[in-house]
């Protein structure tokens, strides 16, 4: 028998907030990023954006990091 293994999918999204309302869009010039062929999201809190992406990655493993006030980096992994 021979054991195949896939690479898990990674997907990178880059969070703005302006306004209220936080807005996430695929993060481009990442080799390798599966949410390039994704929509955005867009919603008040970084924990709601975390949930949509989360549902849209079909990804239990997310991380969403607060680099600064206004932005975040929201991954996904899906092994």
């Amino acid at each position: 028998h021979t054991l195949v293994t896939m690479a898990p999918k990674v997907f990178h999204f880059a969070c703005t907030l302006s306004g209220s309302s936080w807005a996430a869009e695929p993060l481009k010039g990442v080799e390798d990023n599966c949410a390039e062929g994704l929509e955005g999201a867009s919603a008040a809190s970084l924990t709601e954006i975390a949930t949509l992406l989360a549902a849209a990655t079909k990804s239990s493993s997310v991380v969403c990091n607060q680099i600064t006030p206004t932005k975040a980096l929201f991954t996904a992994t899906v092994a």
